[in-house]
């Protein structure tokens, strides 16, 4: 049977009797799990075969992300059922402890998973999780796809957004919270209820409600951009459709009410995530996070038509990580939405899906165009850039919310009489040929260690319960926040991955060099000043990093133990008491005053070589033996750890380090007579005392070059 299209965005809205819904519905449910089969079966074939050799020793997605929210997969349960306050965790960035509300974490799939990670641990659970997460998708885009098509259409327009470039990006990139993406296309279908009175006003209110509490709990920047596009697309229905706007006045109050429903429910986290005004700035860049043009045509390879190496080549230049270059919608798709959209352009609906796929396109690009690589002009997004929370959320993300869009205009276009069957059919398989992922299963999951103490939950040997430690590999590069999981929570951390860093940790200068694997002058006795005010007594180090880290620990444990995979280096307790209330701002300026003294001797040693200015950066210094090693390891001239060393106009020599103003002005005057220019935050010109934040921002100088020959 040929479903009515929903609304007047084609036809009139009836009032079917209750019974008859009841039917239907009964019906859509059951259609749903058919669809379920089909999708999980796709998931498991595309995504699961490397895995079922052990589903503890591999995760999906790659990098370290995966290992903060297998932590929280266990965390959330711990904290409620040991009465603890699940949203300030004392157990990471030890003592202060951290504030868990914006750190994307999962409250509801944890809680609603803890039978599953109690069962069958945190890594497996979090694998089952990402592999439903694309079929919960589709089957919500499926269902709402019903109120416009076929079984068929529907089927396939649940496939184009629940296996989505987007969702394939975020699976590789290890973000199963913005996998869950399910509620969007159910809240739509909600709203179509409604519209068509098919539902109560009540009912209605409920069903937003509920929906966006889902959504709030498994991921908060996917509520705050529901919430945005969803007030998009009600304004556009308003504008584009007079004769429905009566229709859409009736949502109004609901829509308020679930609002304040969804509140209440939510105080508790919105407490927390307000509680100390928010971050101060934008959590990642959105600049360097934003939809590439090219990408609506040219895939990654994360699709199977990516792996050629031409197209690599340009997919390099697209922005962000591979994880968050998901704009391709592949030249099929965007061929049958032109068709359908323009064959149609007179009708409501077909207007409304065209203007909202339009803005959500204009958004994603970000604040500025980005073509291939190449940086245009500033776009409409730079608005946004100053409105709170909004502003944390990265564009090339919102591209979710186009492919929901296509899903739909995919699933009108099948379902129609013309063109013929095989035309559609052709068109239709060529879109999934298009949008195929990567076949090679291994490209999707990335290997597991957990060493034996902490998955044998035996550190209770050797470590106290509640004794604080250290353990490297450090923050985003290392698995710590999993380990610290799967003891148990036998242990409390100085330090975590938590996506930020708490800034009573960043101005300690040997955070960051844990946190880029780099050394610092002097950096035994930072390690020591660091422990001494966190109360760590131990450092961990697995036998994979011993090797990098051994002269610096060695300096403040020469006899370390050895025990199941894990080295442990225990400093004398008067040696952390001999290091107890040095104050981290002395050390960072201490710190910066050294750096900066060996970028200039190896600028001069440079020069006197024979050197070129165009070619200098703090990694070439190092390679030629003018830099101590393992100070850098980015080719850059500004380097990740902070350094900063390169040619300037007029052959001169730019050096520069990061640290915050107090710390950094004995460096600013001492050098203020011999510098030709000074910039602080860079690249900003330094006339006088800086305002606003001046945290650890970048502090550059520039010197002639006979000025560093004769140092």
């Amino acid at each position: 049977m040929r479903p009515q299209p929903s609304t007047r965005f084609d036809s009139a809205p009836a009032i079917p009797h209750m019974r008859r819904e009841r039917r239907q519905l009964r019906r859509l449910l059951i259609e749903a799990a058919v669809a379920a089969i089909l999708y999980s079966a796709i998931s498991v074939l595309l995504f699961a075969r490397a895995l079922f050799a052990d589903w503890s020793a591999r995760q999906l997605g790659l990098g370290h992300d995966p290992s903060f929210l297998m932590w929280a997969l266990a965390w959330w349960p711990h904290a409620i059922s040991h009465g603890l306050n699940p949203f300030l965790c004392r157990i990471v960035w030890a003592p202060e402890g951290f504030n868990l509300a914006w750190s994307g974490g999962i409250p509801l799939p944890s809680l609603v998973a803890s039978p599953l990670t109690a069962a069958a641990g945190v890594v497996a659970t979090y694998n089952l999780l990402v592999l439903a997460a694309p079929v919960l998708a589709a089957i919500g885009a499926y269902i709402l796809c019903r109120r416009f098509a076929r079984v068929a259409p529907a089927l396939f327009g649940g496939l184009i957004f629940g296996f989505s470039p987007y969702m394939l990006g975020q699976l590789i990139g290890g973000h199963l919270n913005l996998m869950l993406t399910f509620p969007a296309p159910l809240m739509v279908w909600a709203a179509l209820l409604a519209l068509d009175e098919r539902i109560s006003r009540v009912s209605f209110a409920a069903l937003i409600a509920g929906l966006f509490v889902i959504q709030f709990l498994c991921s908060i920047e996917l509520a705050a951009t529901v919430a945005m596009f969803g007030t998009v697309a009600f304004g556009l229905a308003w504008l584009l459709d007079n004769s429905r706007r009566t229709a859409l006045r009736r949502l109004i109050a609901p829509l308020l009410w679930s609002a304040v429903a969804a509140v209440i429910v939510l105080s508790p986290y919105l407490y927390y995530l307000f509680r100390s005004g928010g971050p101060q700035s934008a959590i990642n860049s959105p600049g360097g996070f934003s939809a590439d043009l090219a990408n609506l045509i040219i895939p990654t390879r994360t699709i199977a038509l990516g792996q050629f190496g031409s197209l690599q080549g340009v997919a390099a230049r697209f922005n962000g990580n591979l994880g968050e270059r998901d704009a391709y919608l592949g030249l099929p798709l965007l061929l049958v939405m032109g068709a359908y959209l323009w064959r149609r352009r007179g009708a409501p609906l077909a207007r409304l899906l065209a203007a909202m796929f339009g803005i959500i396109l204009l958004f994603a690009l970000g604040p500025r165009l980005r073509v291939a690589g190449w940086s245009g002009p500033g776009m409409p997004w730079k608005l946004a850039l100053h409105l709170p929370l909004i502003k944390s959320a990265l564009p090339a993300r919102f591209i979710n919310y186009a492919f929901l869009t296509a899903a739909i205009v995919a699933a009108l276009w099948v379902d129609q009489k013309r063109p013929k069957v095989v035309v559609r059919a052709l068109a239709g398989a060529l879109i999934i040929v298009a949008l195929l992922p990567n076949l090679d299963a291994a490209s999707w999951t990335a290997s597991l260690k957990i060493p034996a103490p902490f998955r044998q939950r035996e550190l209770s040997h050797q470590i106290d319960p509640g004794e604080t430690a250290i353990v490297l590999p450090f923050g985003i590069h290392g698995t710590s926040m999993l380990w610290q999981a799967a003891s148990g929570f036998g242990f409390k951390m100085a330090g975590g991955y938590t996506g930020m860093t708490p800034r009573s940790y960043e101005q300690w200068p040997i955070v960051g060099a844990l946190m880029t694997s780099t050394y610092i002058p002097q950096a035994p006795e930072q390690l020591l000043a660091l422990m001494a005010a966190k109360s760590a007594t131990v450092v961990m180090v697995d036998d994979a990093d011993q090797g990098f880290w051994a002269p610096l620990l060695s300096a403040i444990d020469p006899a370390p133990r050895y025990y199941g995979g894990m080295w442990l280096y225990r400093p004398a307790r008067a040696r952390l008491v001999e290091y107890r209330g040095m104050a981290p701002l002395a050390l960072e300026s201490q710190n910066a005053e050294l750096r900066f003294a060996a970028l200039m001797d190896a600028a001069a040693a440079s020069l006197r070589n024979g050197g070129d200015p165009a070619e200098l950066t703090p990694k070439r210094a190092q390679d030629m033996g003018f830099l101590p090693p393992h100070w850098v390891t980015d080719p850059d001239v500004r380097t990740n750890n902070g350094l900063y060393l390169g040619g300037w106009n007029r052959g001169e020599i730019a050096i520069g380090v990061v640290g915050s103003y107090a710390a950094l002005q004995p460096l600013i005057d001492h050098y203020r007579t011999q510098a030709q220019e000074i910039f602080y935050p860079f690249p900003k010109p330094l006339r006088e005392t800086p305002s606003g934040d001046t945290f650890m921002r970048l502090l550059v100088m520039t010197f002639k070059r006979s000025q560093l020959r004769s140092q």
